[in-house]
């Protein structure tokens, strides 16, 4: 065995002292009482009412201005950037039976411009647009091959012809022109999402442009935008997942559009779309009172608003079109199928929930952690499975929670299939240590406050509030509502949800005859006019930006505290201000160049034991408190990292002290594998790390 002792006793006298300065830390924290968030109406300056929701962590203040759009604000000051989320209540449950992949064609198009942006001359470029929509629509029409090669051929010579008056790419050259960036759009089944994070000096020409984008639709450039599309399709013939969850939404909802419609379309469809179709939906749903604009950040919550209304107010409020979903039945006993493909086997095993219901999400993450979390849970701790992950989703309606599972060599899939249903049955049955679910809480609560604390929780968590029809007090309180669920309601719940209502999807290995692959047509190249500037973008970069930034330098001196402890070492510490959770870090001055055996002394450090338990044993303890630790090193230092709820950091230290002081040696057996892995990686390394010189500028 190699010899860390003197390592290993540089890193013991840190930790006693460390103890009582973190009890002190812990102690000087007042306690949240925390309560049920209840709401309470305001006015600002301006004459602006909004909701408010006492002890909502993130302050968010909820708007809904006279065109009937909704407005959620929250403040971060962490930098001085806006992240903004423009949530359309529609996705793909919404596109016609007969027109599937509308949304998504939309989302994309959206990226195209308007009347006013993207074009050199809307005049000229309109009359073509329209008559390629036409021709669009006698193709779709048609039932003569020969003669949708005809219309193929004249859509991509118009198209060609209404490429030289487009300007491609111009609203993302206009968005980056103020510092937009992370800029981004999603479409899943019941929203479309438009994202970007913006400096707070640029709130107002950002606003401007997303009032131009949302004011009017037009098809440019959709024969290339098809052509992306086509090849997203294409690609997912060859998804091993995606084609068993297509297949267990198919059987979980056989009548409903969540299992019977496709974001990307289906390949009849995408061969034979329709603009007249895609410009109805945006007709039909594309509207400020089904619409959210949401913002966290570097922001004036009067002044935020003001601007809001001065541009996405001004959008016409329209009738928006009603949908009525079929609802499902019962599902009474399990169902069953397959879907083969050349890969590996594999299974997923999904449940039909209820759907968005704050009181169900609550108990369905509970039981979600309580089975996997990597650390601790049931499935982590007796491991029948090569891997398993373990999803939830809930939408309006419905919800599901299912299981990705690949089985062990020579173990078939109905085995593992029973093991999973085994685990679940323990749950079930309450076959579970009380500390268990205890510590499922602490990951959850140290999860939304890690989320709440950031530019992107509180916007992301506004976006699923609203698309989903979710009371924010509610949706705030998940902390305090946590503590009030017992053993027994998740018992209860449990077996009220989780019983012969799944689908078993077994994934085969074989040919898939099922896929199909949509053929991109010949298509002529479209003119690059990206050098040019519409009227409108040329006017746009005038207008100056705005130093609206409330940023301020930070006084090292003022927000540092330092202590020395009594062995000498120096402590400095930033109160936490926004959450009840800390990270520390520990750092020494020695690294690898003090110590060549120190890379190998760390990673041996992580797999042995100590006098008391294992290191599973270790790990699950600090699960159980909701803490995460970590060991990293470089040349010149080695940094022991912990982090999760600060009510258990000294808990957390205490345990990290007992791992210096109390390791003892694994045996020669062990030892041998840790050092054939450790050589093994090695190898990689060297043999992976050329591969990747050569194609790299800096090496």
């Amino acid at each position: 065995m190699l010899k860390y002792g003197k390592i290993f006793s540089r890193l013991k006298t840190t930790f006693t002292c460390l103890f009582l300065f973190g009890i002190l830390v812990v102690n000087a924290q007042k306690s949240s009482n925390l309560i049920e968030l209840k709401p309470h109406a305001h006015k600002d300056q301006n004459g602006y009412r909004y909701i408010t929701f006492e002890n909502d962590p993130t302050h968010t203040r909820i708007y809904t201005l006279k065109n009937g759009l909704t407005v959620y604000l929250a403040q971060n000051f962490d930098e001085p950037r806006i992240y903004s989320i423009i949530a359309v209540k529609a996705g793909s449950a919404y596109d016609p039976s007969n027109n599937t992949g509308l949304a998504h064609y939309l989302e994309h198009l959206m990226s195209n411009g308007t009347d006013s942006i993207g074009t050199l001359s809307w005049q000229k470029e309109k009359p073509l647009l329209e008559k390629i929509s036409d021709l669009y629509e006698e193709r779709k029409n048609s039932t003569n091959q020969d003669d949708k090669v005809k219309l193929t051929k004249r859509i991509d010579s118009l198209s060609y012809e209404a490429s030289k008056y487009a300007i491609g790419g111009e609203l993302e050259r206009m968005s980056k022109s103020i510092g937009t960036v992370l800029i981004n759009a999603v479409t899943n089944m019941e929203s479309t999402a438009y994202m970007g994070l913006i400096p707070s000096g640029s709130l107002e020409k950002y606003l401007l442009l997303q009032k131009e984008r949302f004011s009017k639709f037009v098809p440019r450039l959709f024969q290339a935008e098809l052509e992306i599309v086509y090849e997203e399709f294409n690609k997912e013939q060859d998804d091993v997942w995606k084609k068993k969850f297509y297949a267990m939404m198919n059987k979980l909802f056989p009548n409903h559009p969540y299992g019977q419609q496709k974001g990307i379309g289906t390949s009849q469809h995408l061969k034979n779309p329709s603009i007249y179709a895609v410009n109805n939906f945006f007709e039909s749903y594309y509207a400020p009172n089904n619409m959210a604009l949401i913002m966290t950040g570097d922001l004036d919550f009067d002044n935020t608003i003001r601007a809001i209304d001065n541009t996405m107010g001004t959008l016409p409020s329209m009738k928006i079109k009603e949908n009525q979903f079929n609802k499902e039945s019962k599902i009474d006993k399990p169902l069953v199928c397959e879907v083969q493909d050349p890969n590996q086997e594999s299974m997923f095993i999904g449940y039909r929930l209820n759907g968005a219901n704050y009181h169900d999400e609550l108990y369905t993450t509970i039981i979600d952690k309580m089975l996997i979390n990597g650390t601790a849970g049931l499935m982590d701790l007796n491991p029948q499975a090569q891997s398993i992950k373990s999803y939830t989703e809930s939408y309006r309606e419905y919800g599901i929670h299912y299981f990705d599972v690949y089985p062990k060599s020579n173990q078939s899939l109905e085995a593992v299939k029973d093991w999973v249903l085994e685990q679940l049955n323990r749950i079930k049955n309450g076959d579970f240590p009380d500390w268990l679910m205890q510590a499922a809480i602490n990951e959850i609560k140290t999860n939304e406050l890690t989320d709440l604390a950031t530019i992107y929780g509180p916007s992301v968590q506004a976006y699923h509030a609203y698309i989903k029809d979710e009371d924010w007090g509610k949706r705030m309180a998940l902390i305090q509502n946590l503590k009030k669920i017992t053993k027994q309601d998740l018992i209860n719940y449990a077996n009220k949800m989780y019983g012969n209502n799944y689908v078993v999807v077994y994934k085969k290995q074989g040919k898939d005859n099922t896929s199909e692959k949509v053929e991109k047509p010949t298509i002529t190249p479209i003119v690059n006019n990206t050098k040019f500037k519409s009227e409108y973008a040329k006017s746009f970069y005038k207008i100056p930006l705005k130093d609206n930034s409330n940023a301020q330098w930070i006084d090292f001196k003022k927000e540092i505290q330092h202590k020395k402890l009594k062995n000498g070492t120096d402590v400095y510490c930033v109160d936490n201000k926004k959450n009840d959770l800390f990270k520390m870090d520990i750092v020494y001055g020695f690294g690898t160049n003090s110590n060549k055996r120190l890379d190998l002394a760390i990673n041996y450090l992580k797999n042995i034991n100590t006098k008391s338990f294992s290191i599973n044993e270790f790990n699950k303890k600090f699960y159980q408190l909701g803490l995460k630790y970590d060991i990293t090193f470089n040349n010149n230092s080695t940094t022991f990292h912990l982090e999760g709820l600060k009510e258990n950091l000294p808990k957390g230290i205490l345990l990290w002290q007992h791992i210096i002081d109390k390791i003892v040696a694994i045996d020669n057996n062990d030892f041998e594998a840790f050092k054939n892995n450790y050589i093994q990686k090695r190898k990689t390394f060297n043999v992976i790390l050329p591969i990747f010189c050569t194609k790299s500028l800096f090496c």
